[in-house]
């Protein structure tokens, strides 16, 4: 842990941007892949939720545990009927896609409701109403290498000898 959070601390000015990820004990309690917000820890997806991975689209399929559990943080207006999902809840938070307690990538949990630009990795999906599938979306930025790390070997591996690689 100590030299996680020192790699944090050198990487990211100071360790203020960390995930808090299971000690290296706890590997038993840690999924295999997980996606952590990064200002709480917190894991809000785990590969337990995961029913296939669609590397052609960078679609992730929940199962309907994980969509439940995706489907707590929405927000929703109830001025309409029947309500209606609106930005917030994750909106806007950090993430961080670990593969056996190692960080492969980070991005922004976003909605292409929203109108604001935003590059790098999105998770999300295209309406702001989370529910079953969620998309890892590539925005670029022309000053951002064009390497995807969506495409990192090391998901893929994961994804196929779990059975889930679509």
């Amino acid at each position: 842990m100590q030299r996680l959070l020192l790699t944090c601390f050198l990487l990211f000015g100071g360790g203020c941007n960390h995930v808090l990820l299971p000690e290296a004990g706890a590997e038993s309690e840690a999924p295999g892949l997980g996606i952590y917000l990064v200002r709480t820890g917190e894991l809000i997806i785990a590969d337990s939720d995961i029913l296939f991975y669609d590397n052609d689209f960078h679609r992730i399929q929940l199962t309907p545990a994980g969509a439940k559990k995706w489907n707590s943080f929405v927000l929703y207006d109830n001025f309409y009927q029947p309500p209606i999902p609106k930005l917030g809840g994750l909106f806007g938070e950090g993430f961080c896609l670990t593969l056996a307690g190692e960080e492969i990538y980070r991005g922004t949990i976003w909605s292409l409701v929203s109108s604001r630009c935003q590059s790098g990795i999105l998770l999300g999906d295209a309406l702001g109403a989370f529910r079953d599938q969620l998309w890892l979306r590539l925005e670029g930025n022309p000053d951002q290498p064009t390497f995807d790390p969506r495409t990192d070997p090391r998901l893929l591996q994961f994804f196929n000898q779990q059975g889930k690689l679509r």
